[in-house]
């Protein structure tokens, strides 16, 4: 029995989720409260989860991006609405939940005044945001092995609040974002796995 062999892209795959969540560190300096953690930690595990699984099925890289786009739209219907069919897939009456979400977020970026609180809608923008990172790091730093390219991806996660924030973020944000680079500079590119002898 020949021994189980680890997806060579597992470990970048986790390295990417990782540094997502690490920049997402930023958000602290601008929302008031810690509930949006939670939704950030589960669309990162689906990007992840959805990239492993495309990859160990050897699917068409884009076709890969595309079940990670539709697991991050199925978390949100799931977490954000009621009215999804069989839970996940959107309906119109889940699209409209949503709508009515980002509109509402929206507002709160627009009026509001930093820190605001993390409520339902303000966690669907912040969810949704860091899925389409997530998407993007996932897909330039393991599927095209270019991890260090996707700093400028990771960059825009700390634009945001950097923008709307009054002073200065916490200075842990800065150091939680390096990390998280260091880890996808370090760990973002599949190893290419040793051909098996040939036999004689």
């Amino acid at each position: 029995m020949t021994p189980r062999t680890r997806d060579p892209a597992t470990v970048p795959t986790m390295a990417g989720a990782l540094a997502v969540l690490l920049s997402s560190f930023a958000f602290v300096g601008v929302l008031s409260d810690a509930r949006w953690m939670m939704s950030a930690v589960l669309v990162l595990a689906v990007v992840a989860a959805a990239g492993m699984t495309g990859r160990r099925l050897g699917w068409w890289p884009p076709l890969t991006v595309l079940a990670q786009l539709f697991a991050v739209v199925g978390l949100l219907v799931a977490q954000f609405s009621g009215q999804g069919f069989l839970l996940v897939v959107p309906t119109p009456g889940a699209i409209g939940d949503l709508s009515a979400l980002f509109n509402s977020a929206i507002e709160v970026v627009r009026t509001g005044v930093p820190p605001v609180e993390a409520d339902q809608a303000i966690q669907c923008l912040v969810s949704l945001g860091l899925g389409l990172v997530a998407v993007i790091v996932d897909a330039v730093a393991v599927a095209a092995g270019a991890p260090a390219v996707s700093g400028l991806v990771l960059l825009c996660v700390f634009a945001i609040p950097a923008s709307l924030a009054e002073s200065m973020l916490p200075w842990g944000s800065f150091v939680a974002g390096a990390l998280g680079f260091t880890l996808l500079l370090a760990y973002g590119r599949p190893v290419a796995r040793a051909r098996a002898p040939s036999p004689n």
